[in-house]
């Protein structure tokens, strides 16, 4: 009987119309057409704002079979160096997850978490970018496709301790929890800070050389373009909510329902007095 195996046609499916990839880490990484990426070394299977592959990076002998080990479950597809037996491990996701802007931040989170749980699972290099990975399309690397179907995060996740890791530390954060944790920690900053400037110029800058200076405490750091895109989200909302008017109007509002709270248990309480006596 005929084992039905993920394949070459599946994985060139999902690339998007122009992605990232090169043949030498030396020269950089362009954008190309799918055509031209597909014939290239090196690729980044997902886009800006979709992730569909989690890639894990494997340098040790005998890296192919690293999930057997650990009793992870079967890559999609394993790429491999002939020369050294070192290789990327590839799981597809059947439902990609949005890391737009404006997406919902859960999502990314708790891929974040599964990506995070499986790396130390495997043993994987914590300082693997999870950009560019070894192309399985290209006859350099020596490709080992498995499992037909692309996997669901739960699936995932039913692998993993019932606990899953909690990254606070910048220091800790690989793969897409660089992500999350920038957002997360530079809107933190951008809460504090907002109030020190009137020039919206200014506070972009401002908070660009913020992230910039967290992005740098990353084992490997994002690319400038995704720094960018999160300080953008950031320096906009805070400048258009958090600005002193809108920061009396909020304190207003709160004092205001203090004050009808307040005023309730005041008049619960001598309901409950006046019953007694009456």
């Amino acid at each position: 009987m005929q084992y039905d195996v993920y394949d070459n046609k599946a994985f060139e499916g999902n690339l998007g119309q122009f992605i990232y990839a090169c043949d030498d880490f030396d020269s950089g990484m362009y954008k190309r057409s799918k055509a031209d990426a597909a014939e290239c070394r090196y690729l980044d299977p997902n886009s800006k704002n979709r992730v569909w592959a989690m890639v894990f990076d494997i340098d040790r002998p005998q890296a192919a079979v690293a999930w057997k080990d650990a009793m992870m479950p079967e890559p999609n597809w394993v790429s491999q160096n002939p020369k050294n037996a070192h290789a990327h491990l590839g799981y597809a996701l059947s439902v990609p997850v949005s890391r737009s802007i404006n997406s919902r931040k859960w999502p990314q989170v708790f891929m974040a978490s599964v990506e995070h749980a499986m790396s130390t699972a495997l043993g994987a290099d914590p300082a693997y970018s999870h950009r560019l990975t070894k192309n399985p399309l290209h006859p350099t690397h020596r490709t080992f496709y498995g499992r037909r179907d692309a996997y669901d995060l739960e699936e995932l996740r039913s692998y993993l301790p019932a606990e899953l890791p909690r990254v606070r530390h910048r220091g800790e954060a690989i793969g897409e929890g660089r992500n999350v944790l920038l957002f997360t920690d530079l809107r933190h900053w951008a809460y504090r800070a907002r109030f020190q400037y009137s020039n919206y110029e200014a506070w972009l800058s401002g908070c660009l050389e913020k992230a910039n200076s967290m992005n740098g405490q990353f084992q490997a750091s994002l690319p400038l373009s995704e720094v960018r895109a999160t300080t953008r989200s950031v320096a906009k909302w805070t400048w258009e909510h958090m600005s002193p008017a809108k920061f009396a109007e909020v304190q207003a509002r709160r004092s205001s329902k203090g004050l009808i709270i307040r005023q309730s248990n005041q008049m619960d309480l001598t309901y409950e007095i006046m019953k007694d006596i009456l």
